[in-house]
């Protein structure tokens, strides 16, 4: 994949980004009305499923705090500190790896959360690892390696190995971000080995861990996934915890975003809107799948 393909490639993502953050902003703008409508988990074996599951969170960008970003994938440095003390002081944290490690042995995961990024923006470096390092806090990151070294934003080289010495867990989002479901045999193939090879040379740590970009996965997408050395992946499913029983190529994760207060994020980790994401998913059949992977 020549670097003039990459830049054409990521322009090709860029505009199923923004198409991207336009559905965010309505669905969580819904989130608490629907949740009203629906209700939350409120069976015993709902309520068992979120106090027993490890949730994975996931954050894209976290800005300063004056920052009058509408971007909904951002979150501000105060509400992210705030975020992260709770889940350290409610969660034993642990990397995607461990807990993907632990459903493989079928350990219990109660008591277990996740802290991921995705995408690779230079916020990562400078803005998140101060926060996560003084709490103590271990940490994924998902990288989309055609972003590396762009001055729109992206990690450099020089600061992902750095993040990789200093314990973050590096995982591929693949090379352009785009939906691998959509990608020729080739395309996925490239895709998969190109963003593994890349992080493994620049970070200097071996590379085991994918989160789909947007989310999007199917049976062909696990296959070269596996095929090409991974050993787990992640999805953007929301309507349930990871259990002992969860596929490792089906990870669930919670994502945060601008508008979610204090209220709102422990709705998130605790299963508020689980009906609310299992109502969304049921009503695209891209997604419905979901529901039974």
């Amino acid at each position: 994949m020549s670097a003039t393909t990459v830049e054409i490639r990521l322009d090709e993502a860029s505009s199923a980004a923004r198409w991207a953050r336009a559905r965010v902003r309505w669905r969580e703008r819904l989130l608490d009305l629907a949740a009203v409508v629906l209700g939350p988990w409120s069976t015993r074996s709902g309520r068992n499923r979120w106090k027993d599951g490890a949730p994975i969170v996931t954050y894209h960008r976290i800005v300063a705090d004056p920052d009058p970003t509408t971007d909904p994938f951002a979150v501000r440095e105060a509400a992210f500190e705030a975020q992260v003390a709770w889940l350290a002081q409610h969660f034993s944290l642990i990397t995607v790896a461990e807990l993907a490690a632990r459903i493989r042995k079928r350990k219990p995961l109660g008591g277990t959360a996740v802290i991921s990024f995705d995408d690779g923006y230079d916020c990562t470096y400078r803005r998140a690892l101060p926060i996560l390092r003084a709490l103590k806090a271990p940490v994924t990151l998902f990288v989309a390696t055609g972003g590396l070294d762009r001055a729109d934003g992206g990690l450099g080289s020089a600061q992902l190995a750095e993040l990789a010495a200093a314990g973050v867990e590096i995982g591929s989002h693949g090379v352009t971000h785009r939906d691998l479901r959509t990608l020729t045999d080739a395309e996925l193939e490239a895709e998969l080995k190109r963003s593994r090879e890349r992080l493994e040379e620049s970070a200097g740590v071996a590379v085991a861990g994918l989160a789909y970009p947007y989310g999007r996965f199917d049976d062909r997408v696990i296959r070269a996934a596996r095929a090409c050395g991974y050993d787990h992946a992640c999805s953007c499913r929301q309507h349930r915890p990871n259990e002992a029983t969860t596929a490792l190529f089906c990870l669930n994760r919670l994502e945060l975003n601008l508008g979610d207060s204090r209220r709102r994020f422990l709705g998130k980790v605790g299963g508020r809107y689980a009906r609310v994401y299992e109502a969304w998913y049921r009503l695209n059949p891209a997604t419905r799948a979901w529901l039974e992977a």
